[in-house]
């Protein structure tokens, strides 16, 4: 899955009402980091009210660390500066092609 959809489907899931464990994973690590799975577990049950097992939210954040959109070190998550700088890429690409109306068909 290439981090552009990657990060358009997150993005867009900030105002869906059923969001993933991952989806949720990413909001929190953007306001704080780095946070253990317990961590992240706590305020994805607690924070969020989302019902999940500590196994699903590992599964979660293992997926999200191979598609390279987490990086984990000493068993502490955090968002990859390397996925954040093509969001960003992605984001001003887009607002670009928008303020000059893009490619016409």
């Amino acid at each position: 899955m290439s981090a552009m959809y990657e990060m358009t489907r997150v993005l867009s899931a900030k105002t869906a009402k059923r969001r993933t464990l991952a989806d949720l994973a990413v909001a929190i690590l953007g306001k704080e980091w780095p946070l253990s799975l317990n961590a992240i577990h706590q305020r994805i049950t607690k924070g969020h009210g989302k019902a999940a097992s500590i196994q699903a939210t590992h599964k979660s954040l293992a997926r999200l660390v191979k598609q390279n959109i987490l990086l984990k070190q000493k068993k502490r998550y955090r968002l990859s500066p390397k996925w954040l700088e093509q969001v960003n890429n992605f984001s001003m690409q887009t607002k670009e092609a928008y303020a000059t109306g893009g490619i016409k068909k």
